[in-house]
């Protein structure tokens, strides 16, 4: 099953030109630090005492409920879930990407980070054996990634595996093939940009 990364995260700062005001400015900069610096220490796959401290740093103001905007938050909560996630524990995963995305939606933004939130919920979901939502909300992710890819659908056939899988685990053989047949069609026509073991397991 595939996870989104953190590569839709930006390394510029989203929030430097945002106008807040003048009380919560200081901990809403404070926090969108504390998220730059979570994801960098996190792309290296390895999870250190800083990481451990950044995710506390991060839950303790989230928890104090003073930062109001959402997009931040949403940040926040998909970077600690996806923490929450490379160390087994899936239900604050669960929780949190459950939250980010509905912030998400909650300010109408439906952009590539929120359908690897959907995607990584998706996933989260799939690992503790909840089979049907996982299923349900794979298929937001889809959707939610179709809106955002553009002309190119490569990236499709990672949507489509995982639904595949889910279906499996289902005993719903019939959509599992359906599913990998659209992702086989997606890695034929960019032979490319799907990667080998992608188009082997959809086999």
């Amino acid at each position: 099953f595939f996870v989104s990364g953190l590569s839709a995260f930006s390394s510029e700062s989203y929030y430097e030109n945002r106008f807040l005001r003048e009380e919560e400015d200081t901990m809403a900069v404070h926090m969108a630090d504390l998220n730059s610096s979570l994801m960098r220490d996190m792309e290296s796959g390895e999870v250190t005492g800083r990481v451990v401290d950044l995710v506390n740093e991060i839950d303790r103001i989230l928890l104090e409920k003073k930062i109001t905007d959402t997009l931040l938050l949403s940040d926040s909560y998909f970077l600690t879930g996806f923490y929450y996630q490379s160390v087994n524990m899936y239900s604050r995963a669960i929780e949190n990407f459950t939250i980010s995305a509905r912030l998400r939606e909650s300010a109408g933004i439906y952009d590539m980070r929120y359908s690897y939130c959907l995607n990584n919920l998706a996933a989260t979901l799939f690992r503790t054996g909840n089979y049907s939502r996982a299923y349900d909300t794979g298929l937001r992710g889809l959707a939610a990634r179709r809106l955002v890819i553009g002309s190119d659908s490569s990236s499709l056939t990672n949507n489509y595996l995982n639904l595949a899988s889910i279906c499996l685990e289902m005993n719903d053989s019939d959509n599992a093939i359906s599913l990998a047949e659209a992702g086989l069609a997606l890695a034929r026509q960019y032979p490319g940009k799907v990667s080998p073991a992608v188009t082997a397991d959809l086999y």
